[in-house]
């Protein structure tokens, strides 16, 4: 389906895998020698919506025996108000291997920093050439590339990443540990927006106790536990979906979580999300955060950076500022 509204574009998704597509893909519609349409751009008018272009392409794959897949698209497509007049569609068999080699082409491990590695679960360190990221210094994070947010090829996944591996979880955090109960080795980590749950993950396998992550999206929150469980963190992970700002119910305390476990609670909080909603929700993350935890925002453009310090400043200080390309990481602490 080409030339599609963003804002419709995984709402489609939704409804086709519902009935009976086996994957979606969302990617952008651009014409002929159009411009490629940056997302997280620095508009005012994109703050708070999602991580999409303004018109997409939406492909999806249904199985082999699968007789009314151009019903089912019009279906879902009129069910959200567009006409087949509105879009362009087209229908074609695409042989399984071939589409699944495409898939697996297109998604190689990739090197974040030393000893660092994000793997797609089909990798086999035998058949690649370059098979460096299986040596067994190097931590793995095995992901399930997917819909949700979070695959390590976006400058804001690798400059958290890299913040996370720098603070070296095992040998410096467990040491001195802000956690308010006796337990002086807990690492708790809060990861607010997680995604495909790299970044909660990444903790995990770097040292971290335990981890809570928190999405929008149910679709992400459930590709979070299916990664967790293909690292086999997922008895220290829990995925929980959240609302999209401070009106929606805080989302521990919706699970029943008690006060001690949410409040002043976390050694580390992270956030890779838009602008707009890291200005919103400061005052949740700073909630999460124990006296002196370390905080990491991400998501920004290096231009939107001191406007997420001064909405942070109130509860954290030490503030530092890390690039890559024009996308930037805040990373501050806790007051104590």
């Amino acid at each position: 389906m080409l030339d599609i509204p963003g804002a419709l574009a995984e709402d489609l998704g939704d409804l086709l895998l519902a009935e009976g597509a086996t994957s979606i893909s969302v990617e952008e519609y651009r014409p002929d020698n159009a411009p490629e349409e940056k997302i997280f751009a620095n508009d005012p008018s994109s703050e708070g919506l999602k991580r999409v272009w303004e018109r997409c392409s939406v492909v999806s794959y249904f199985p082999p025996d699968f007789n009314n897949a151009d019903a089912v698209v019009v279906a879902a497509a009129a069910a959200l108000g567009l006409s087949t007049s509105d879009f362009c569609r087209t229908l074609e068999e695409v042989r399984a291997q071939d589409w699944e080699a495409a898939i697996k082409e297109s998604y190689q491990p990739v090197r974040v920093a030393d000893g660092l590695w994000i793997v797609p679960t089909w990798c086999d360190a035998a058949k690649l050439q370059d098979n460096s990221w299986s040596k067994e210094k190097n931590v793995n994070l095995i992901l399930e590339p997917g819909l949700a947010f979070g695959t390590g090829d976006h400058p804001t996944t690798r400059l958290c990443l890299k913040w996370l591996q720098a603070l070296h979880i095992k040998t410096n955090m467990t040491t001195s540990s802000t956690n308010n109960t006796n337990n002086n080795s807990t690492i708790r980590v809060m990861d607010y927006g997680t995604g495909s749950g790299v970044l909660a993950v990444a903790a995990l396998l770097l040292g971290a106790t335990t981890a809570i992550g928190t999405d929008v999206e149910h679709l992400a929150v459930r590709s979070a536990a299916q990664n967790a469980a293909l690292n086999n963190v997922n008895d220290r992970f829990t995925a929980l979906q959240c609302g999209a700002d401070l009106n929606a119910p805080e989302p521990m305390e919706a699970q029943g979580y008690p006060v001690e476990e949410r409040l002043a609670a976390f050694q580390i909080v992270v956030a890779n999300i838009l602008r707009g909603p890291l200005v919103e929700l400061a005052p949740r993350l700073a909630q999460y955060a124990a006296p002196g935890a370390v905080l990491g925002l991400s998501g920004i453009l290096e231009t939107q950076a001191p406007e997420v310090i001064e909405a942070y400043g109130f509860w954290f200080e030490d503030f530092e500022v890390k690039t890559e390309e024009s996308w930037a990481l805040v990373t501050g602490r806790r007051k104590k």
